[in-house]
């Protein structure tokens, strides 16, 4: 067997039997908070992505919308869901000991839909949104955000045009 693909295999062979979890502690010194983006678990409901959270040691997640929620809850994670499934949901998040950082991608069309939005938010400890918002939205959003500016981080504002072209813009 050729010797370079022995020093693979072994060192394949010891990744597998070290632990998945990293220690936070750098982390907490630098005042970072690693988190996940729950779509790249969207195959899975979110009670499945918590425990698959709680596997790798991962506290904090990013929600994003119409995720099956699973367990004995119904529906989805959709900020347009009522008061009755947010609170079970910030019960699973707790039983699970993650804390939701940000929720996107999300982009309302309506008023109502982006008070709705900011509701959810400030009512789930949801300090970042990531939003696609038309244009003619833009001070509907600026204001919603002044609002509650002292308990928010950032509106994390994404556009995407025909080239694929990511640009993202974090005001306050």
């Amino acid at each position: 067997m050729n010797l370079k693909i022995k020093y693979i295999f072994l060192l394949l062979c010891s990744c597998m039997t070290s632990s998945a979890q990293y220690t936070s502690e750098g982390m907490v010194k630098l005042n970072w908070r690693l988190s996940c983006q729950a779509y790249t678990f969207r195959e899975f409901t979110l009670v499945e992505t918590l425990s698959k959270l709680n596997t790798l040691g991962i506290e904090y997640i990013e929600i994003y919308p119409n995720q099956t929620i699973g367990g004995n809850i119904e529906g989805t994670t959709t900020y347009q869901m009522d008061k009755q499934k947010r609170q079970q949901l910030k019960e699973l998040l707790k039983v699970h000991e993650i804390t939701p950082l940000s929720y996107g991608v999300v982009s309302p069309e309506k008023e109502e839909e982006w008070k709705e939005l900011f509701e959810f938010a400030k009512e789930m400890g949801i300090s970042v949104l990531i939003s696609e918002p038309a244009y003619h939205l833009l001070d509907l959003v600026e204001k919603l955000a002044d609002q509650i500016r002292s308990k928010w981080r950032s509106i994390t504002m994404r556009h995407r045009p025909a080239t694929g072209t990511r640009i993202s813009c974090c005001p306050g």
